[in-house]
């Protein structure tokens, strides 16, 4: 079984995507330097990062897949307002696309074996996702991987899916954007099948953001010539009609399209609720641990204040 990435028409398409995703990238930052519409530049910028994880998932080149999920990791933290964009921030985003670039030049020539030093940039994308942490810990859940599934005309469709995932859904919808399934046929006709499943996947990240597939187009080799129709997880800013209109003129090699929302099963909105009260009841349990060793420590003061002063009386 070949690799992925020995395929010369994949490693094509790949450097391709690659290229024009930096170039969206340093567009982006040159933007983001304007400080005008910092919270849609900061989404623009956070899906390519997402695009190109995806894509260098895919191909097997584990540095590039690093370094484009640090840089999604300090991109979400600013545009769920954890972070603000610093001037320190922008620098590191600009060596990230140079780091990048090395990246790309060295997978034509070496593969997954570059020699491309990826520690230092990666330090600080790790060292600026530390800041403001006490922000953050009250929105983090504790949980393991679970199956999130959508049911509706007599169809059961499942996308694994992390706690991470599953709250990104949830304050997404809060933040008016659609949580849809685009059901996408793919043609008879079409050559390479797993190879048009990842085309479509990085056409839909143009679109919003996928964050799950059913089966996992990253999963797939192109060996499986026998995947019919594949179930992509979308967020996105546009509706269901409008995406659904959009994928049947821009996409090619498909013999149909369906879109409908998609949401949680009656099971995991329960799984949610549960875990949301345990994590309550821990967070208020450790408050009120840290008030009573706060309480006895004051009552030990005092009573050590009124020992001197019975000493020192008598």
């Amino acid at each position: 079984m070949s690799n992925i990435y020995e395929m010369p028409e994949m490693v094509s398409v790949f450097l391709d995507e690659v290229e024009e995703q930096i170039q969206l990238l340093e567009q982006g930052i040159l933007e983001l330097e304007k400080k005008d519409e910092v919270s849609k530049v900061i989404q623009d910028i956070f899906r390519v990062a997402h695009t190109l994880k995806g894509s260098s998932s895919a191909m097997g080149y584990e540095k590039m897949k690093t370094l484009t999920h640090e840089m999604e990791n300090v991109l979400d933290k600013i545009r769920n307002n954890f972070m603000e964009v610093t001037e320190p921030i922008i620098n590191v985003l600009f060596e990230c696309t140079d780091c990048l670039t090395l990246l790309k030049r060295d997978f034509i020539e070496y593969k997954n074996d570059t020699e491309v030093n990826i520690d230092d940039i990666i330090g600080k994308l790790r060292c600026m996702q530390s800041i403001d942490v006490d922000k953050t810990e009250g929105n983090q859940f504790i949980g393991v991987k679970s199956e999130i599934s959508h049911e509706g005309d007599n169809k059961r469709i499942v996308f694994e899916l992390d706690d991470e995932k599953r709250h990104t859904i949830e304050n997404e919808k809060l933040n008016g954007r659609s949580c849809v399934v685009c059901e996408i046929k793919i043609s008879e006709d079409s050559l390479m099948k797993a190879t048009r499943a990842f085309l479509i996947l990085n056409s839909l990240n143009d679109m919003g953001e996928v964050i799950g597939s059913s089966p996992n187009v990253l999963e797939l080799l192109d060996e499986d010539e026998n995947i019919n129709t594949i179930n992509y997880l979308l967020i996105s800013e546009l509706g269901a009609k409008e995406l659904e209109l959009r994928i049947k003129h821009e996409l090619m090699d498909i013999d149909n399209v369906s879109v409908f929302d998609y949401e949680f099963t009656k099971l995991d909105k329960e799984k949610v609720v549960t875990q949301d009260k345990k994590n309550i009841t821990n967070v208020n349990r450790e408050m009120a641990t840290e008030k009573i060793d706060e309480i006895s420590s004051e009552k030990k003061v005092s009573q050590d204040i009124r020992n001197e002063k019975n000493i020192t009386n008598h």
